[in-house]
């Protein structure tokens, strides 16, 4: 290996660790919709079954 070589080997792994971390991609999956309420229905309120009824 020449001088050249290793000197041009030696600027690209200097350039790549100033670059730094890669940034994290996004799954392919993260931009597809989603309907708002699942196809079996809206999930029941919290506290349903403990509400205070009251008959007069």
């Amino acid at each position: 290996m020449s001088a050249r070589e290793r000197r041009r080997r030696a600027e690209d792994i200097v350039t790549a660790v100033r670059a730094g971390p890669k940034p994290k991609r996004k799954p392919p999956e993260a931009g597809l919709p989603v309907p708002a309420i699942s196809p079996k229905g809206p999930l029941p309120m919290q506290g349903g079954a403990e509400a205070p009824l009251a008959f007069d």
